[in-house]
């Protein structure tokens, strides 16, 4: 349903604070194409979090994740 649950929620609730000079914006009405932020996520996207997991893949973490998942009965 459009409208309802976090995308419709900015990142902070600040509607009670009296020193709040930002508005929340909904997670929604946000995109990342180019520019600064769309460089870093494409860095992220295709470099940071592949390294992230082969990392727990060679350390044996990803089983945690597998066993929570009941994917694998691994020690």
């Amino acid at each position: 349903m459009p409208g309802s649950g976090w995308q419709s929620e900015g990142i902070e609730n600040l509607t009670k604070s009296p020193h709040a000079k930002l508005h929340p914006v909904p997670i929604r009405a946000v995109t990342i194409k180019s520019g600064f932020w769309g460089r870093r996520r494409q860095v992220n996207v295709a470099k940071s979090i592949p390294s992230m997991h082969d990392l727990l893949e060679a350390n044996g973490r990803m089983n945690n994740f597998r066993r929570l998942a009941k994917k694998s009965s691994a020690p």
